[in-house]
């Protein structure tokens, strides 16, 4: 630890820029979950555009096309057989923090039919870490 300190010191410009990504990437990191929040979820109402959902959330960290059924505004299941017993095609999104987690399903049309929120099992600052650049590569 010493040494690493001591050519920190004496590379000045190189200490300096790999503060500055360290602290870009905290702020990428966490930015987001600041919006995820129950106040927020309570906003959200059946109707509601795709639009307006990432001008309350921000981009979503989990986007899928996926075969379903909405059994109601909190209830969605999926199905693994596109049409099958009547199912239909929904876009479900998911905001996630350490704290809280939103989920949307919305139509082909991008508007909201179905929403349910949840408290995500206890995870490790790394494995949150993970799990947020995952949808990245």
């Amino acid at each position: 630890m010493r040494r690493l300190s001591k050519w920190l010191s004496s590379h000045p410009v190189f200490a300096s820029l790999l503060a500055v990504v360290a602290v870009a990437l905290l702020l990428f990191v966490f930015s987001s979950s600041l919006r995820i929040t129950k106040g927020n979820f309570a906003k959200i109402t059946i109707g509601m555009s795709q639009e307006d959902i990432y001008e309350l959330l921000g981009k979503p960290q989990f986007d899928q096309w996926e075969s379903g059924f909405v059994g109601g505004p909190t209830a969605y299941s999926t199905t693994h057989y596109a049409d099958e017993w009547g199912s239909k095609h929904y876009r479900r999104q998911e905001w996630r923090s350490l704290e809280f987690a939103i989920t949307v399903i919305l139509d082909p049309e991008q508007r909201v039919v179905c929403r349910y929120s949840y408290v995500p099992r206890h995870q490790s600052w790394l494995d949150y870490i993970r799990w947020r650049f995952s949808g990245l590569f």
